[in-house]
């Protein structure tokens, strides 16, 4: 087996050398800091060596066995200081690599095993405990270091695969007047966040939508006070910079709509413009090439509806909102002969109807996901109260949710969460009162699994996303005006 060591090369390079070709190094076992000793505190407290033939000679204290020296040691190799963070393997010893410490981590970061402000790595924290390295809570909080500042109305995407993405948050509002154009991107696995530069950055706005187009956030749409746009920006998380999109064949400003991501496109439809009037247009957004292609109209325009992407047969799925049936700007879908969902391919450029029979009641302002096959539909109001139904369209065939749903709601979030083929539902608010909790449903079971524990403050206007394994929420208005706040849930 080929065994790699670790050594400060001459300059103060870090060599990485197989063990048979060790001879550059000054101690083939020990990985020593520049200066070989010199300046470098020691965090090992320079207990006396103890004799060995094997690593099951040694004490906790010095667990590795040196079987060149024939002595115990603390280390020699860097995985060997995994539970010291921030410190290196030098002559047997973890220590720190900056002259003058003798512990790299906060000095309360020792315990990773257990403590909740750090478990599993530093700065890791929990709400409750700590067992065995995770939280033992289903949620996490998401650290407030670094956080951008309080908002609501802002748009958020995770960028990346479950492991190596971030939450890419950015605009929205503190009060409703004042309008923002920064961000911040927070990264789980090390529990920061940083700044998102401002050079480029969209005009600052409120009720924009965004996507994750595979290497890019794409921004458009949105207002600023009684200013609506129809323009947008593409953040790239990878060189902190942004790109303007083209306003060649835009579609025109608008708020209350929805974008779905195809694969290759984003489609933006339907919404209100600055006169109140409701939409039944949109576009289809290359970030490639940066070009706008038209897309047919709808029969009827609709806002504050849901948009899906059902990849399995390349169509968008919308269902609900407020619409303008017949003149009637005032009718909450289905109504007034005005079916609830619509179905769009953009291949041929064309509309379609979604199945009517069993279809869930009029609403605007609720949740929908797309389970990978089905479109699930939940919550949301019909003008008069909060509902608590919920219903699935797989195939040509709507069905209710089974199980003890959530408690009625409006303005909530729902994140698919793919790994556990769940649908996890939070926040919204009902007759007024902030929720902080939520429930989740089961795809494979068909119906309405457990409950989301309250753990975060409630809220109304903030973002949810998926990891793919997690949900992670930020933001919103909460019972004290905005929030800098959010929680990281696993189902």
């Amino acid at each position: 087996m080929l065994v790699m060591r670790v050594c400060w090369a001459t300059g103060a390079a870090l060599c990485l050398l197989p063990f048979a070709s060790l001879g550059g190094c000054a101690d083939a076992l020990h990985i020593s800091p520049p200066g070989e000793g010199g300046g470098i505190a020691v965090g090992g407290g320079g207990a006396a060596p103890v004799p060995c033939d094997s690593t099951l000679d040694c004490p906790p204290e010095q667990p590795v066995c040196d079987t060149i020296k024939r002595v115990c040691a603390e280390c020699l190799e860097v995985e060997d200081c995994s539970l010291k963070p921030g410190t290196v393997c030098g002559h047997g010893q973890c220590v720190c690599p900056t002259e003058g410490h003798d512990w790299c981590a906060p000095a309360d970061c020792i315990d990773l095993q257990t403590s909740p402000k750090h478990c599993g790595r530093c700065d890791h924290a929990c709400f409750g405990s700590c067992a065995d390295a995770a939280c033992v809570d289903p949620w996490e909080p998401i650290s407030l270091t670094g956080a951008p500042s309080p908002r609501a109305r802002h748009v958020a995407v995770w960028s990346g695969d479950d492991a190596n993405g971030r939450l890419i948050v950015w605009g929205g509002t503190p009060d409703d007047s004042t309008i923002l154009g920064n961000g911040g991107m927070y990264d789980p696995a090390i529990s920061k966040w940083s700044t998102i530069s401002p050079v480029g950055a969209p005009t600052p706005r409120i009720q924009a939508t965004a996507v994750w187009a595979g290497g890019v956030m794409v921004v458009w749409g949105g207002r600023s006070g009684g200013t609506y746009f129809n323009d947008g920006s593409r953040f790239d998380p990878a060189t902190n910079s942004w790109q303007p999109m083209t306003a060649a064949n835009a579609p025109t400003a608008r708020v209350n709509h929805t974008a779905v991501w195809t694969g290759n496109r984003m489609i933006v439809w339907g919404g209100s413009n600055s006169d109140g009037d409701q939409l039944a247009d949109g576009g289809r957004y290359d970030p490639v090439a940066d070009s706008w292609e038209p897309m047919a109209a709808a029969p009827t325009a609709r806002e504050i509806h849901s948009a899906v992407w059902n990849d399995v047969i390349d169509a968008m799925w919308i269902y609900g909102g407020f619409g303008d049936v017949s003149g009637n700007p005032n009718i909450y879908l289905p109504g007034a002969g005005e079916p609830g969902g619509r179905s769009y391919d953009p291949g041929a450029d064309a509309w379609d109807t979604l199945q009517v029979t069993g279809e869930p009641s009029a609403r605007a302002l609720h949740s929908a996901v797309f389970d990978g096959t089905r479109m699930i539909v939940y919550g949301g109001t019909d003008g008069t109260d909060e509902l608590s139904s919920g219903h699935k369209l797989e195939g040509n065939s709507w069905s209710a949710l089974m199980g003890p749903a959530p408690s009625a709601r409006r303005d909530h979030t729902a994140a698919w969460i793919v790994d556990a083929g769940k649908m996890v539902v939070f926040g919204g608010r009902r007759m007024g009162v902030l929720l902080g909790d939520g429930a989740v449903y089961d795809s494979a079971s068909g119906g309405w699994s457990g409950v989301v524990p309250s753990a975060i403050e409630p809220r109304i206007f903030h973002t949810a996303v998926s990891t793919g394994s997690r949900m992670l929420v930020w933001g919103g208005f909460g019972p004290a005006g905005a929030l800098q706040t959010g929680g990281v849930f696993r189902p």
